[in-house]
């Protein structure tokens, strides 16, 4: 049988090991809880810059919307524009066209009034200056009647 001596080494050592076993266990539960209350402070910090990253890129997303919006609205107006400048065009085109086509007639109508004008006024001119010329060679003669009548 072993001593009394021995059995108190025994036992004082099994408290030893027992105490720091306790001891170490505690501890490792306190490096848990406070390595969990890290982990939780870094998720929720985590979670925070998750959302406003999502809020800002919300944002930004409404801003090309609202720039594309914008864009296609600037782009409808455009067309209708050119469909309305090209309706325009086309309009001026066979305006122009017409005039050209009609512009040998009108000139050929405006030529022949001016002639039927410029006829009428020379014949006018000459039927006055034939009236004129035969009252001026009446005249004439009747001042050499009075002439050759005259005793010299």
């Amino acid at each position: 049988m072993m001593d009394w001596r021995v059995w108190v080494v025994i036992l004082w050592v099994g408290s030893a090991l027992s105490a720091g076993f306790t001891g170490y266990n505690f501890g490792k539960h306190n490096v848990q809880v406070a390595f969990d209350d890290y982990k939780i402070g870094v998720q929720n910090e985590v979670i925070k810059e998750t959302q406003a990253a999502n809020l800002k890129t919300a944002k930004l997303q409404s801003q090309v919307e609202k720039a594309q919006n914008d864009a296609l609205q600037r782009q409808k107006t455009l067309q209708a524009n050119i469909v309305s400048l090209n309706a325009t065009n086309n309009s001026l085109r066979d305006t122009i066209a017409s005039i050209n086509a009609n512009l040998s007639n009108d000139t050929d109508n405006a030529l022949r009034g001016y002639i039927i004008a410029a006829n009428a006024v020379i014949e006018a001119s000459t039927t006055r200056y034939s009236s004129v010329a035969g009252k001026l060679d009446q005249c004439t003669s009747d001042l050499k009647t009075l002439s050759d009548a005259f005793p010299k």
